[in-house]
């Protein structure tokens, strides 16, 4: 049996005419809609970036040696804020610098630090110094009483308890007075001369007259001692 080529279907030819409809119509398999196409048409292909692994892998040892590290610093700074001010109040009067100001009246200043207390004390012919404590210590106007014979022999015979005592503290010091040029002297006179102390104030108050002098112990030497701020009553 021979085939007449002329009369072969044209949808033969799956290339062209097997998913055509009557209508001449292609059937379209592709279920992807136009929106979705164009998206497609204009993705941007995005290069992949690999990030670095972070190891978390963190032991008790390396977080114990990492706070025993902290904690030792912060001390560190600590003490050193506290040496600052208690070398600044206490030898050069000024300060303090990391302590915070609490009380502020006509008669002193109070400052808290951690651990410790600042007092600066500012009464008209009365206490005009700095005191540093722990946080327990008081306010305390009142002078510290002494002579000129039982300093003199305190400071011959145990220096270190004068200095820690008496040095920067106000004090009342009572014996004979003599006024000359805006300055008491005091003296203490002994028989071998191993007990003659001079004392020098520097009055700041208008009587000049009486037989106590108030003050701050400033500094010394061999045979001298010398007060600040000092009024005669």
């Amino acid at each position: 049996m021979f085939w007449d080529k002329d009369k072969i279907p044209n949808y033969i030819n799956m290339e062209d005419d097997l998913f055509k409809l009557d209508d001449g119509s292609i059937i379209d398999y592709d279920k992807t809609t136009k929106e979705e196409k164009k998206k497609k048409d204009f993705t941007i292909l995005v290069p992949e970036i690999k990030l670095p692994k972070i190891s978390l892998n963190i032991t008790k040892e390396n977080l114990l040696s990492k706070s025993l590290t902290l904690v030792i610093s912060l001390m560190l700074i600590l003490s050193v804020m506290i040496l600052t001010d208690i070398i600044s109040v206490t030898r050069y009067n000024n300060g303090p610098f990391f302590a915070r100001h609490t009380i502020s009246n006509n008669k002193y200043d109070e400052y808290k630090g951690v651990g410790y207390k600042v007092i600066k004390y500012h009464i008209v012919n009365g206490k005009n110094t700095t005191e540093i404590g722990n946080r327990n210590l008081k306010y305390n106007d009142k002078p510290i009483k002494t002579n000129t014979f039982d300093l003199a022999l305190l400071f011959k015979n145990d220096f270190e308890l004068f200095v820690n005592k008496y040095l920067n503290k106000y004090v009342e010091l009572t014996g004979k007075v003599s006024v000359k040029d805006n300055k008491a002297y005091l003296y203490n006179k002994d028989i071998d001369g191993k007990y003659d102390i001079e004392y020098v104030c520097n009055i700041i108050g208008n009587n000049k007259k009486g037989t106590k002098v108030v003050g701050i112990i400033s500094n010394y030497n061999t045979n001298k001692i010398n007060l600040n701020n000092c009024y005669v009553k």
